[in-house]
């Protein structure tokens, strides 16, 4: 299974996170990483620069997901689910960029971008 782009895991994401008071930006992409179900060379790929390709992908779902408004940062390196977060795992269909691109939050990142 080729590691799924950071657009394809948002409701991994959310899901991961939908239990928890918080967690840590790393233990956050241990899991996500571990719901993938990567072959070993797979969760070892580093990109060119240095860097794991598959954490990578769950960091930018992360800030995705951040800018959004479906998650928030309550303290430094902790990620939490808000209520947002929470209706979007109630819609029917999975989490996808087209949904987010629809937030204010999205619009206003790029907008700042």
């Amino acid at each position: 299974m080729p590691i799924p782009r950071f657009s394809d895991i948002f409701t991994e994401v959310l899901q991961t996170l939908e239990h928890e008071p918080m967690l840590h930006r790393r233990e956050l992409q241990d899991r996500v990483v571990a719901l993938m179900d990567l072959t070993t060379d797979e969760k070892s790929r580093t990109m060119s620069r240095g860097g794991n390709v598959a954490r990578n992908r769950v960091h930018w779902a992360q800030e995705y997901l951040c800018q959004a408004g479906a998650v928030d940062r309550p303290k430094r390196g902790y990620t939490a689910i808000t209520d947002f977060g929470r209706e979007l795992l109630q819609e029917p269909h999975p989490v996808t960029i087209q949904r987010l691109r629809e937030t204010e939050g999205l619009k206003e990142w790029k907008r700042r971008s």
